[in-house]
């Protein structure tokens, strides 16, 4: 009976991160960042990170299209526009920046690290620059 007991309370330990119902912190950044790409690309900021938001915390930032991004495998396949979350690298400040104001973003990536990608430096840039988020058309 308790071997029964104590299966049942593993399989809810387990099964409940996975409801949805919880918060979680921010994802962060690994650390391990060897020889990572490193992609700049501008945007707007979305949502700021916040550990009380349930799905994704992080830094939520619409961005341009990103000509040479490369796949896991080195292959240029470039990245569509997108609202893509954003890992902070450690140390990175994000005082000072607000939901809706326009930024330039370095983005690191490292496929063998997870998450791979991460934000490495962010800069607010003027209000008045024209962003592009357009696709290409298949």
């Amino acid at each position: 009976m308790g071997v029964v007991l104590f299966a049942m309370a593993c399989g809810l330990t387990a099964y409940g991160p996975m409801t949805g119902c919880e918060s979680k912190p921010p994802t962060p950044a690994n650390t391990g960042f060897a020889s990572p790409d490193r992609y700049t690309t501008r945007g707007v900021i979305v949502e700021l990170p916040d550990a009380k938001r349930v799905g994704n915390p992080d830094l939520m930032i619409q961005h341009e299209r990103i000509a040479d991004f490369k796949d896991s495998s080195g292959k240029v396949v470039g990245m569509n526009s997108m609202i893509m979350d954003f890992p902070l690298a450690p140390g990175l400040s994000i005082a000072g920046l607000a939901k809706g104001d326009k930024v330039e973003v370095v983005m690191e990536v490292d496929w063998s690290q997870l998450p791979p990608h991460r934000a490495a430096s962010i800069k607010k840039i003027d209000a008045a620059t024209v962003l592009d988020f357009s696709n290409p058309k298949k």
